[in-house]
């Protein structure tokens, strides 16, 4: 997404990004180090602390590489629990977790990553209702209170006893 990132730090020079671990960034980053802000590894806690601090959640991975498809969709659910929409990466997961234009957007390339994420810098309506939305959504289908999880833990409880 580094195209798309560089295009709309020039096109808005009242958004930061901010990066989360150790990224390491395009040298073409550096005219805009002012508004590139960087948080070191967190405990659980900060980690949201720091997610609810965003108008924006990315959740850029590399579509169609193995690893990057293995992947979950924690960073979006994290994120949408606290009601911070987020424009991810359109891997398999995410497809299918996302209601894209509705809980969160999903981005296929460079310009659809941009338009996305253009329209959620431009609507703070879009931005609070994607959000509330994937609250919603989190909170429907993926927090264990509203899951059957039985035939899980009969799998891991035989597991257990088996190996015990």
């Amino acid at each position: 997404i580094t195209e798309a990132l560089l295009k709309l730090l020039e096109a808005y020079p009242e958004i930061r990004l901010v990066i989360a671990g150790p990224l390491l960034l395009d040298d073409r980053f550096a005219s805009f180090h002012e508004r590139i802000e960087r948080l070191p590894f967190a405990s659980r806690r900060q980690h949201f602390k720091n997610l609810a601090t965003l108008d924006i959640n990315l959740a850029p991975l590399e579509v169609g590489a193995p690893f990057c498809e293995g992947k979950s969709e924690l960073k979006w659910f994290e994120a949408g629990v606290l009601g911070v929409p987020t424009v991810a990466a359109a891997t398999e997961t995410f497809r299918e977790a996302i209601r894209d234009g509705v809980d969160g957007f999903v981005a296929h390339e460079r310009d659809e990553w941009y338009a996305k994420l253009e329209r959620l810098i431009q609507d703070p309506v879009l931005r609070k209702t994607m959000g509330e939305e994937a609250r919603k959504t989190v909170l429907d289908e993926y927090v264990t209170q509203v899951n059957d999880n039985q035939a899980y833990y009969d799998f891991l409880h035989g597991a257990i006893t088996r190996n015990s």
